[in-house]
């Protein structure tokens, strides 16, 4: 697995909830919207929620707070699907970027992004 950056832990004030890992190297995956499929990269991971992006998406997906959101996700440990709400969304200079809240916490060591924190952490 390639290098990973560790970041959050920070101090009370701050909005995280969760010490999240960016990625060194985007797991592809896809959302189910509005019925309809969308493909995306996660760029971060905690145990509560993941990071993604979008190069295209800007114009052509609203996302809301709140909104609930399903993906799957393919990592070097598999892939597997997810579900939470979206937690935040904004538009880059080029396309969209969102963070979505998990229904169920991940636990390190279990399951695809479980193992992929896991492991992103011990290497950070």
């Amino acid at each position: 697995m390639e290098k990973t950056r560790t970041t959050g832990f920070f101090a009370a004030n701050d909005r995280r909830r969760a010490p999240r890992v960016n990625l060194a190297a985007p797991c592809p995956c896809f959302f189910r919207i509005r019925g309809k499929r969308h493909p995306a990269f996660m760029v971060d991971v905690s145990a509560i929620g993941a990071g993604f992006r979008n190069y295209e998406l800007a114009t052509t997906l609203a996302l809301s707070t709140g909104q609930d959101a399903r993906f799957e996700v393919i990592t070097p440990f598999g892939r597997a699907d997810y579900s939470g709400s979206v937690a935040w969304a904004n538009a880059l200079d080029a396309g969209l970027g969102w963070g979505i809240r998990l229904t169920a916490p991940l636990v390190q060591g279990q399951g695809p992004l479980g193992s992929l924190l896991a492991a992103a952490m011990q290497a950070g």
